[in-house]
């Protein structure tokens, strides 16, 4: 359903996206109903593994599990694979499971929901915006949504860009145009969901996060329209990129009169990657390393300065050193988080 077949495994940065949002929703425990998180439906694009659904199972007790898919062949993967009687395997598309969200919620014993729609296609993100939008608008309080969209401008581009985005060896004219009909593709997607104030400068990599984030506040907010005593609150917003850049919004709903309350017991926002608004996008970016230069580095990590640890390896990250720098100061960041796979071999 998610539209990935590349293994985790080949996936560094979503990995680790995927770690950090588990890590959120521990932390919101103690503000959750009940503190308990185990007594939610969690339901997610699960892919052939189901990885996210085993972690909800075994990191927050949930045994509510739903897996959503549209594609035949993946379905029937995923029920040969299923790794948990407790899942249960839906082949349906996103859309359908939407639609009939207020059927599946009035059907559980317990009212709250954790829902991930894993999208990738580049070319629906008119549509995935709409679902978004329509499955906020069914949502409860403290009911947790994360929506994961394609922000590579890449897939806008009928020719591609200079490989540093800029104008140098290349005729200035002809990237105006390839911008502009970029900027064109993405407007024919979005409609009037399109963000006002942007133009075909932003359609660069960097940019492109920006604006797809600044849709999805506009679409939340339009969900929660009608609802003044509740309010939808962003928790944490990334960006990662293993081949195609990608961009992650996870928001909470939340009563008006108790969101205060809510921020103090959980402690969020001493959370370092706790986006207090729809504004702040963090970025993950660590770099493919084989056993032997893990080792190097992770021996290294705690007692040097990390531009000490870089000028002192006896390889480089990247080709440009401050590229190589900034890639080996956010795998310091994310050591813990990095997966150790067999593949790894000296």
């Amino acid at each position: 359903m998610s539209g990935e077949s590349v293994a985790y495994h080949l996936r560094l940065n979503k990995f680790i996206e995927r770690e950090l949002f588990f890590e959120l929703l521990s932390r919101l425990k103690p503000g959750v109903p009940r503190q308990d998180l185990s007594r939610y439906t969690y339901a997610s694009m699960g892919g052939k593994f189901m990885e996210d659904l085993k972690i909800a199972n075994h990191r927050l007790g949930i045994r509510d599990l739903f897996c959503i898919e549209s594609d035949k062949t993946t379905f029937g993967r995923q029920l040969f694979n299923k790794p948990l009687s407790w899942i249960q395997c839906l082949q349906k598309s996103s859309d359908d499971f939407i639609n009939d969200f207020g059927n599946l919620c009035e059907s559980r014993n317990y009212p709250n929901f954790i829902v991930w729609l894993d999208y990738a296609a580049a070319n629906k993100r008119g549509s995935q915006l709409t679902e978004f939008q329509s499955l906020v608008a069914q949502m409860s309080d403290f009911d947790v949504v994360k929506i994961t969209l394609n922000a590579d401008v890449k897939t806008l581009m009928g020719r591609p860009l200079a490989p540093t985005e800029t104008d140098e060896g290349t005729n200035v004219d002809i990237l105006e145009k390839i911008r502009e009909e970029a900027f064109q593709r993405l407007s024919n997607q979005l409609g009037a969901l399109m963000p006002a104030g942007f133009d075909s400068q932003r359609m660069r990599q960097d940019d492109l996060p920006n604006l797809l984030l600044e849709a999805v506040r506009i679409v939340a907010v339009k969900g929660m329209s009608g609802r003044p005593r509740s309010r939808i609150v962003p928790l944490a917003i990334n960006k990662y990129s293993d081949g195609h850049q990608m961009l992650t919004v996870t928001a909470i709903i939340l009563p008006v009169a108790g969101e205060h309350d809510f921020l103090e017991r959980t402690k969020i926002a001493e959370w370092a990657f706790f986006s207090p608004d729809w504004n702040t996008i963090h970025k993950i970016h660590v770099p493919d390393l084989s056993l032997r230069e893990k080792l190097e580095i992770d021996q290294k990590l705690g007692r040097n300065p990390i531009v000490k640890i870089h000028r002192d390896l006896p390889f480089k990250l990247h080709k440009n050193r401050e590229a190589s720098l900034e890639i080996l100061q956010n795998y310091a960041v994310h050591y813990e988080r990095y997966p150790s796979f067999g593949r790894y071999m000296t």
